[in-house]
């Protein structure tokens, strides 16, 4: 062969070793590609999703996990403009009742998807992720929760010689008791303005008058509008009139404002749910640099305001569920493993000043954080409510809800109980 035709032949055969060696090269980074896992919630925090995060992927390098944190009203907004066009995040947090029953048909049913490690979450929490009427999962609990909790100034109730109340009727005059005390502050604070909460408010009110009873009015048994919810309605009234519950609480949100009230030393008393435990420590996260920072906080049940025994409304609070569009199902479940069973929820409710309950057997939160009597007390209750429940928060239809709000509000400001509750009934005939 001729030196020009070697050279040829060389030319040719450097070609080809340099389109293989980048064909290698880009299966290569095909198989080495990481899985990018989307998960978007209200809850946990944005803190706790970096924390999650970084442990995550120290366990499944070839897994990216982005989390985002966003509001619940801008979540729940978010989530339905993504799913509907056929998009949206890999996992997203959830809830059992209205935003599970808005969100159901983008959701995974997962019976088919679950390992033997489901064995180890709770039985309770584990029941009631089964959808009513079908017994089926398409969400994982990851934590309990209930309300309704006072969370207190224990600093300042030990001044004012103040002890913590048992009753309604002592509720109510501690209030009183309060006021003369401390003329210049917000006895108790409560962010109505938001509605989840507000709708909260009128679902443990009519509890307290009638254990029970919004779980009936959910299911068609009873009327929005009966006797039991105008107790309910009129005991509120009858609350705005004491300054039991004040009326500018429909102008405030739940957070930052009304527990910024607390913070500052501007409020003695906040209405919360049990996941709030965490700002019982002086370690407290919202106390940081604040006047109420190196003060003795506690927490206790809300008295019956009605009269009766104590009670609570609550179960799964936080739960994850997959989207059915979702390439990345393998991952996925992974990270529900991981936060059910695994180290995500030894840190999500089992780290100190962790406030949801647990729905992993035999995982007990660490207490050490609360090193006072009133704070230890407080964390104890917020543990024990949930032998106290009666009732879930949630509410199937989410018109009735978003309305149940909307009767709390009005009638903190004055409306007619039995105007808005008919209204609230109107809503439910109509779905």
């Amino acid at each position: 062969m001729s030196k020009k035709g070697v050279l040829i032949l060389l030319t040719v055969l450097l070609v080809f070793l340099v389109i293989f060696s980048g064909c290698k090269k880009s299966e290569e980074s095909k198989t080495s590609e990481k899985t990018v896992l989307t998960w978007w919630g209200w809850f946990p925090t944005q803190e706790d999703f970096e924390v999650i995060k970084k442990d995550f992927e120290a366990m499944y390098p070839n897994i990216e996990l982005q989390a985002t944190r966003l509001d619940y009203d801008g979540y729940v907004s978010k989530l339905k403009q993504e799913l509907a066009s056929g998009t949206g995040p890999d996992i997203m947090s959830m809830q059992e009742g209205a935003l599970f029953t808005q969100f159901k048909p983008y959701l995974l049913q997962l019976d088919d998807k679950l390992g033997s490690w489901s064995n180890n979450i709770t039985e309770g929490p584990m029941e009631g992720a089964k959808t009513r009427g079908e017994g089926h999962y398409y969400f994982l609990p990851i934590g309990m929760s209930s309300v309704m909790m006072v969370y207190y100034n224990a600093t300042m109730f030990e001044k004012a010689g103040v002890a913590v109340p048992t009753t309604g009727q002592e509720f109510i005059d501690v209030v009183a008791k309060l006021k003369k005390a401390y003329p210049d502050k917000v006895i108790v604070a409560t962010g109505l303005k938001d509605g989840w909460w507000a709708s909260d408010t009128f679902n443990i009110l009519a509890n307290m008058v009638s254990p029970g009873i919004t779980g009936k009015a959910d299911r068609g048994e009873v009327k929005w509008n009966s006797e039991s919810f105008v107790k309910a309605m009129e005991l509120l009234q009858d609350l705005v009139k004491k300054d039991v519950i004040p009326k500018e609480s429909v102008g405030i949100t739940e957070y930052e404002d009304a527990i910024g009230l607390l913070s500052d030393q501007k409020a003695l008393m906040h209405l919360n749910g049990t996941w709030n435990a965490e700002d019982l420590s002086a370690q407290g996260p919202r106390r940081g640099g604040r006047p109420a920072e190196n003060d003795v906080f506690g927490a206790f049940v809300l008295p019956n305001l009605a009269g009766g025994e104590t009670i609570m409304i609550g179960g799964m609070d936080i739960g994850l569920s997959v989207n059915k569009n979702s390439k990345n199902i393998d991952a996925a479940m992974k990270m529900l493993e991981y936060m059910t069973v695994g180290k995500g929820q030894d840190y999500f409710c089992g780290k100190p000043m962790g406030g949801l309950v647990p729905v992993k057997k035999g995982l007990d939160i660490d207490m050490s954080a609360y090193t006072d009597k009133a704070s230890q007390e407080g964390a104890k209750a917020i543990v024990k409510g949930n032998d106290l429940l009666v009732n879930s928060r949630e509410i199937s239809n989410p018109s009735v809800k978003n309305q149940m709000a909307v009767v709390v509000q009005n009638v903190v400001n004055g409306a007619d109980v039995k105007k808005e509750l008919d209204q609230l009934q109107a809503i439910a005939d109509r779905e």
